[in-house]
């Protein structure tokens, strides 16, 4: 008697099985697959996409959905890794991008409708490294820490030192010591504290009214 067994009758033939199905499935993807390997190893600058035998590639999003090229339809469960967790297209999203184009984009400059919304705190940090390393002072950097405190006012700022990338323009004490005289000339009531933050020895500061 003849016992008739499975082509995929261990783990390595039934995962040959399987992309062998996957390629029958999807030949556009792999066609964009290969063309794009000519040009970059792996298709793509991100390894967390990338699959075997090769990753599929989506063609367009609405709501909830994916399409890919082949035409296949998914439900999108990775959403981005959460930056896209309001899915594709939201008409909501939608409007805010539209209003925000019709006043521009990329204006290659400080922008103050993001100081606009109040959950939106600015982080003072790496001015020293984009002013002349050799011959800056704290005068050079005052009128950005202006716009700053206009902008976001004084609940809403943090200072961060930019260390270690600061070092190759002024030392840590140096960094802190400019924001310190900046702020001393503000009122009594107005503080800051240290964050526990020891990271790296990073340290943050985070400025605040006492009253």
């Amino acid at each position: 008697m003849s016992t008739n067994h499975p082509a995929n009758i261990d783990i390595a033939a039934a995962l040959a099985e399987a992309q062998e199905l996957y390629r029958a499935r999807n030949p556009k993807s792999l066609a964009q697959y290969e063309e794009a390997c000519a040009a970059l190893p792996g298709g793509n600058t991100r390894s967390a996409i990338f699959v075997e035998p090769f990753p599929l590639t989506m063609a367009r999003g609405e709501g909830s959905r994916l399409w890919d090229l082949d035409g296949h339809e998914y439900v999108d469960f990775l959403s981005e890794f959460t930056a896209g967790l309001f899915g594709h297209s939201h008409p909501l999203i939608r409007r805010a991008i539209d209003q925000a184009l019709d006043g521009g984009v990329n204006l290659g400059a400080h922008g103050a409708a993001v100081a606009a919304h109040e959950h939106v705190y600015c982080k003072i940090s790496g001015m020293v490294t984009e002013a002349d390393w050799t011959s800056w002072t704290a005068a050079d950097l005052t009128p950005y820490i202006d716009t700053v405190v206009e902008a976001f006012g004084t609940k809403r700022i943090m200072y961060g030192s930019d260390w270690p990338v600061c070092l190759v323009a002024a030392s840590y004490a140096e960094m802190i010591q400019v924001v310190k005289d900046y702020f001393s000339s503000f009122p009594e009531e107005f503080a800051y504290c240290s964050l526990s933050m020891d990271y790296r020895q990073k340290k943050y500061f985070l400025f605040y009214e006492t009253s």
